[in-house]
């Protein structure tokens, strides 16, 4: 099966899977009494999200196996190397989750995607430090005071 045929299959199936769940959800559970996002609301929005990411993957996959573009076919496999790349994703990882605590959210998440855009080839320094600079502070900022959950903010620096 084609690359874009699974895609076609996998989109179809996360949105189905989002539909499903919108479905059986509660009408009471999108009340979010006045705040954006409550544990109340947040499966209703992640089914929401789920929705229009299995959405767009499947147009995606439609439009590649409309144009007969499919560069992921092309592709021949990583081998060894590609294991090793797993390796040191999951090393990484691993480091993420020691340092979580010490340095706090927004360092050791900066310095996770720093490392793994390196790791899978990113060398110009905007495709690294600027996703790594910006995303931390916004994802941090977004759980904080949209959803009210207070992520590690580091032991290390007081």
């Amino acid at each position: 099966m084609r690359a874009s045929a699974r895609d076609l299959v996998g989109g179809g199936t996360v949105t189905a899977l989002a539909v499903a769940v919108l479905v059986a959800l509660p009408f009471e559970a999108d009340d979010t009494g006045g705040g954006i996002v409550t544990s109340a609301s947040f499966p209703t929005w992640l089914a929401w999200a789920l929705l229009v990411m299995g959405i767009a993957w499947t147009a995606n996959a439609a439009g590649r196996l409309r144009r007969g573009t499919n560069a992921a076919d092309e592709e021949p496999p990583a081998g060894w190397r590609g294991t090793l790349w797993v390796l040191a994703a999951i090393a990484a990882g691993i480091a993420y989750a020691v340092l979580l605590p010490l340095i706090g959210f927004m360092i050791a998440s900066a310095l996770l995607m720093a490392v793994l855009s390196l790791l899978y080839g990113g060398r110009r320094w905007t495709t690294v430090l600027l996703p790594a600079v910006i995303l931390p502070p916004l994802v941090f900022y977004f759980f904080r005071y949209a959803m009210v959950v207070f992520l590690p903010s580091g032991t290390l620096f007081g």
